[in-house]
């Protein structure tokens, strides 16, 4: 398996996770503005089937730090990136289930202050999603 060979099941339990998730945050998967099709578009091609977090530590880093994830997303989910904006293309970041808890509790301004580098790489990544797909 590749990097990008995260599979037809596992995008589906991935959006299935993400509707669970905006059910908890905000009561109700309603709001959520994507696909199956678009899950698929983030996590393969711009969160590379692994952790925002890992990929912003960069290549080295990240083959290390997600080794066994190139085979599965089991630990991973989706979560709005700004809490107060859409749950869009533009605010979807692929997250470890722990990262994900943390970033809801702490927020966006907490999550940029805390990691500062991160925030920044994901943050472009997110912009170049609004620009690849005509969305803001």
């Amino acid at each position: 398996m590749t990097l990008h060979d995260c599979g037809v099941q596992e995008v589906e339990a991935l959006f299935e996770r993400l509707k669970d998730r905006e059910e908890m945050a905000v009561g109700t998967s309603n709001e959520v503005r994507v696909d199956i099709d678009d899950v698929e578009f983030l996590v393969r091609s711009v969160w590379c089937c692994c952790s925002a977090f890992a990929l912003a530590a960069g290549p080295e880093v990240t083959a290390k730090a997600n080794k066994g994830l190139w085979r599965s997303t089991r630990a991973l989910s989706l979560v709005r990136w700004d809490a107060s904006a859409p749950c869009d293309l533009n605010n979807l970041v692929l997250m470890h289930y722990e990262e994900a808890d943390e970033h809801e509790m702490i927020g966006l301004q907490a999550a940029r202050k805390g990691k500062p580098k991160a925030a920044a790489f994901i943050e472009r990544r997110l912009a170049q999603v609004a620009r690849i797909t005509g969305c803001s």
